[in-house]
Formats: C-alpha cells, structure tokens, sequence
C-alpha cells in the first residue's frame, strides 16, 4: 500500500471571503492615495528592481502546475503589496495578516484593475509570490539542496496529518503554502548559521520527534473505525510508520530537526 497525499478538490465557492474594500488610485502627478499607508511619491517606493521586463512571468508550485502573470499583472503585485518583498521579511502567515488582501487600483481614464489574495485560494497564491520573491533574496542555488530536503520534509507531515483525517481542505492549502514557511526558514538559516551548525549530537532529539509522529499515528488508528478488519488497520499504520522513518532519514542536522518540531508545533 503506498501512502498517497489525500488532495481534496478546491471548490470555488470555498474560496470566497469578504475583506473591507481598499481603493488605490494612480494620479497623474505619480501619488499614490492609499488608506493603509501615508501619502508617498512612487519614486521612494523600493519596488522597481523587482519589476519585470518580460512579456510574462510564470512561478512554479513545485506541484505540477504553475501560475502565469502577465507584465502588467505582475508588475502591480510587485507595486501594490510590499510586504511579499521586504528587505527584512515577516515571516509568511505575519506578511499575510499584516497587509493588504487586495486593492482596486484606478488609471486616469477610470479603468479599474482588481488586484486580489483575499480568499483561501488567494492566500496559496499570496505564499507562493512570497517564496518566489524570497528565493530570489536566499539565493535559488546557493540553498537549493537544504530547500528541497526541506519541503519534503513539510510535506511528509502535512501527508501524515492528512492520511489520518482522510482528506480536508487544510492539508491541500498547506501544500501550497509550505513552499512559503520553507522559504522563510530558508532566510533564518541564511541569517542564523552559526546557531543551525554548531556541532551536536541530535540523535536523541530527533528520535523523539519521529517516536512522536508514531505516537500520534498509533493513538488515532486506534481509535480509527474506517477499516473492519484489524490486518488492514495494522497495515495502514505500518506503511504511515514508514513515513515517518523516512522524515527521520531526512532530518540530518539542527537546522531539519527544529524546522520539522516547529511546523508539527505550529501547524497541527
């Protein structure tokens, strides 16, 4: 039996939230008129070396599909929601809570373009510009190896979580934003080395970590009515255990070890 990430469909209908409305206008003397900021020249925003001269931009999910921007589209993300590209960054659920979801962006001849995070779905997407301006920051080689073994890591507890809940929409939005939490653990092991190398023994620690993980997946199987016959709910244990083997494969170092604690902690 392999273990299968349990992606639940993303309804539509799900993904609307309402947020009290933000107008932007552009002035033909370049101000910006926004109610969350104080009124400010475009010229002191430091926004343009983030700007593209491509036709398009495409930012990968690191799931198969992509997201595709057009100049302008992407240009106004850039312009309008700062807090994706700080040069001291928030972490990605702070950056998210602490700015805008969305603006109505005005041009002088009145057309309006609707510029929008401001749902479950939008929220995926707001984390994933967050790690794609972020990367860019970190270095998308210089990192690129921890980044991956990272992300694995997120997702095989997200995966866990999800197994033993059979699904839910939480998990399939945490795939998409764990590329945002990895990216920013990322930046605080660029900022941090020195703490995230020194030499331990980290064997004991992790080890209660993965007995942890086991911990929670034998008390919910237990308890779990999904499957009539005790070999199938024994079975099903032995291939989640397995899982959290392999976790325990890839957490190699300090750094592994206290980003996986801290996202179980956090997250679930």
């Amino acid at each position: 039996m392999k273990i299968l990430l349990y992606i639940t469909a993303l309804f539509i209908g799900g993904c609307n939230k309402h947020y009290p409305k933000e107008v932007i206008e552009l002035k033909k003397d370049s101000i910006v008129v926004d109610t969350a900021m104080e009124l400010k020249p475009l010229s002191t925003l430091n926004h343009y070396k983030y700007y593209t001269k491509e036709d398009s931009v495409i930012i990968s999910t690191n799931y198969g599909d992509t997201l595709s921007y057009s100049k302008k589209e992407y240009n106004d993300i850039v312009e309008y929601f700062p807090s994706l590209h700080k040069e001291y960054p928030d972490p990605p659920d702070i950056a998210y809570n602490s700015g805008r979801n969305f603006v109505d962006v005005f041009d002088s001849a009145g057309n309006k373009n609707h510029i929008s995070f401001g749902s479950e779905c939008g929220q995926d997407n707001y984390y994933l510009f967050y790690a794609f301006f972020l990367k860019k920051k970190n270095g998308e080689t210089k990192y690129a190896e921890r980044r991956k073994n990272l992300i694995l890591i997120y997702n095989e507890i997200n995966s866990i979580y999800d197994a033993l809940q059979y699904g839910g929409t939480y998990f399939v939005h945490q795939q998409r934003r764990i590329i945002g939490y990895a990216e920013y653990a990322i930046y605080w092991y660029s900022e941090r080395k020195e703490f995230f190398d020194k030499s331990c023994d980290i064997s004991n620690q992790k080890k209660l970590f993965i007995n942890s993980l086991k911990q929670k997946i034998s008390d919910e199987e237990d308890i779990d009515n999904n499957f009539l016959k005790q070999s199938d709910k024994e079975k099903r244990k032995q291939e989640l255990y397995k899982l959290a083997n392999h976790i325990g494969e890839l957490i190699t170092d300090n750094f592994y070890l206290k980003m996986a604690q801290e996202f179980q902690y956090k997250h679930y």
